[in-house]
């Protein structure tokens, strides 16, 4: 059997960030040496179904693209709107708000964000106060005596018995331990990410997320109806509430270019809800469980293969479909080059 990331290391002269495992022991999951936590987020899950490879270089290479005008606008409106939400959607707290997400902006000041600009964002959360300052039919729910907003979680999933030596640099995967195979005895998988927002409505609880775009119709609210961060993002809900969640709602930002001879963008805001049952919700977990195993048969046998489908989809091109034009050989130095970005984010971090 190949060993994919000692042929990995031969061109990379740094481990990544943030490792791809963890000590269970370390955790306190485990009083076992070999027993290790992987964590599987929603970026993650819809990259290993939609091409195995990119879910490898995602999650185990630790590479992405920079971040692209779109999400660093995205980004920062989410940020500002954080800050609302945790001290009170008025326009008192708008000036700090708006700088925050003027902050946000700056720590990536090389991006091309054209029309999506830091004017649009601070015009977007003006806006947002006037229209939801008293004409919010949410309330926030308390959660250990603060608002719910911006909750990191990490939630155990199941326990998968791997008795095996992967194929992969201890170093390089947990950025500790020997230059040597990694020999793992359990995987404790853990579900993570970040919830905007726990709200109840007439119905019950909810989870809110806001939700960026330039596309809104009928295609953009059809793909949460099952989609599977809205009904992962209710089960981690409940499992941190301990209640039935009735459901979520998409907060849609809505960004338009600017119309002819002008300069500026504009926004719209729009809120749609979505009811789920307990059995739909149970569902999500056992389906998810077998992706995530299926995750881990492909770091036991040390191969992620590449699915040729979405190559170029909707959306545009893969970020990855330039490293995957070329040989194995030499896709890490293109990886390991100043086009990629090391993955940083960790959504278990408030």
């Amino acid at each position: 059997m190949s060993n994919p990331l000692f042929e990995w290391d031969k061109v990379s002269e740094a481990t990544p960030p943030k490792a791809a495992l963890v000590s269970a022991k370390t955790q306190g999951l485990s009083d076992h040496d070999d027993d290790y936590v992987l964590r599987i987020d929603n970026s993650t899950l819809e990259k290993f179904q939609s091409c195995p490879r990119s879910a490898d270089f995602y999650a185990i290479r630790r590479k992405t693209s920079p971040p692209s005008g779109p999400l660093l606008a995205g980004g920062a409106l989410h940020s500002g709107m954080e800050y609302l939400y945790k001290n009170g959607v008025s326009p008192e707290h708008l000036p700090m708000a708006q700088q925050i997400a003027e902050e946000f902006f700056a720590e990536q000041p090389n991006v091309d964000t054209q029309w999506r600009n830091p004017s649009l964002v601070c015009a977007a959360l003006e806006k947002y106060v006037k229209n939801y300052e008293n004409n919010d039919p949410f309330e926030l729910v308390q959660y250990k005596g603060e608002p719910f907003v911006e909750r990191s979680f990490e939630i155990e999933l199941g326990v998968i018995d791997v008795n095996t030596t992967l194929p992969y640099n201890k170093l390089y995967l947990c950025n500790e331990g020997e230059d040597a195979p990694l020999y793992v005895r359990k995987l404790y998988c853990m579900w993570t990410g970040k919830l905007d927002l726990a709200v109840r409505d007439a119905i019950g609880v909810k989870v809110l997320d806001h939700k960026t775009t330039s596309m809104l119709g009928s295609t953009f609210y059809k793909q949460f109806e099952i989609g599977q961060q809205p009904l992962g993002y209710s089960w981690a809900l409940q499992k941190i509430l301990g209640e039935t969640v009735s459901g979520f709602i998409v907060n849609a930002i809505y960004w338009r270019p600017p119309l002819k001879n002008q300069t500026n963008g504009r926004v719209e805001f729009y809120r749609h809800p979505f009811n789920y049952s307990q059995e739909l919700i149970a569902e999500w977990e056992t389906d998810v469980m077998g992706s995530v195993s299926d995750f881990v048969s492909n770091m036991i046998r040390g191969h992620f293969p590449g699915y040729r489908l979405w190559c170029v989809g909707k959306y545009g091109v893969c970020p990855y479909h330039d490293v995957c034009t070329l040989g194995k050989s030499q896709r890490s130095a293109l990886l390991n080059s100043s086009l990629y970005d090391n993955v940083n984010w960790d959504p278990t971090k408030s």
